[in-house]
């Protein structure tokens, strides 16, 4: 087995895990790349929409 493929399987094995011990702590995985916007917050699209119907 060369480098890279030790390393790719290390990686691999690591993120596994963080992502078992996640689901363990909260009950369901959790999404890190997508940001949730507040729906409190003031948009100016939005606003538009609403006058708009």
């Amino acid at each position: 087995m060369n480098k890279k493929a030790l390393l790719k399987d290390i990686i691999s094995a690591a993120r596994c895990k963080l992502r078992d011990e996640e689901i363990e702590l909260y009950g369901k995985p959790i999404n890190h790349s997508k940001i949730v916007k507040n729906k409190k917050t003031y948009s100016r699209k939005n606003y538009k929409i609403k006058i708009g119907e």
